[in-house]
């Protein structure tokens, strides 16, 4: 997986094409047709843990999105689905979503990640979302250094949870400026990222 290409810029200009819809509760076939353009790494990485194949009882669960809950954006890069943003609020507190996003590997690097993440934090802002909680693996420097750099803080009793709040990663106005989420630039060591 690469990051960009030597001497390119983060983030790279958007990809023509590319479109961000919310899921529809029950879509299976969008959510397996992103599982399976991860590679073993890149499922490892979103799962923690080695996940060969998707059960039918997880698909079922990922794509059972309820209004203000459980919200799902997918990335359609030409109508084919290349990436998903979930969000899930927790019970106990309504101020809190776990967040995850999954990028397919021939197209990561190219801001789809980011786009995800700024219309999941939108709709979650939206419904009162403050925070979200990322389980990122911690071996996974280049997007915990990322979070970081958004105000993201350790969570004391699981160092494989951050705790990052919404606002910054919120798309500023339509007027064509960003937010500072979506400005944010990887620092210059961690630009090119070998291929695993």
């Amino acid at each position: 997986m690469t990051c960009c290409l030597p001497g390119q810029d983060y983030p790279p200009p958007p990809l023509p094409g590319l479109r961000i819809a919310e899921l529809e509760s029950g879509d299976t076939a969008t959510v397996l047709a992103v599982f399976e353009g991860l590679s073993a790494h890149s499922r490892y990485l979103r799962f923690q843990t080695g996940v060969p194949t998707m059960p039918i009882r997880n698909l079922r669960r990922l794509a059972d999105v309820q209004s203000g809950r459980h919200v799902v954006h997918v990335a359609l890069l030409r109508g084919r689905p290349v990436g998903l943003a979930r969000w899930i609020r927790f019970p106990g507190d309504q101020s809190l979503a776990e967040i995850a996003v999954e990028v397919v590997d021939d197209v990561q690097g190219r801001g789809i990640g980011r786009a995800l993440v700024g219309h999941a934090a939108r709709s979650a802002r939206a419904a009162g979302v403050e925070n979200f909680l990322a389980y990122i693996a911690v071996g996974n420097r280049l997007v915990r250094d990322w979070a970081r750099g958004l105000g993201a803080v350790t969570e004391p009793d699981d160092v494989g949870a951050l705790r990052l709040p919404v606002a910054p990663l919120v798309p500023a106005t339509p007027a064509g400026r960003r937010s500072r989420g979506m400005a944010f630039r990887w620092p210059q060591s961690r630009r090119v990222r070998p291929r695993l």
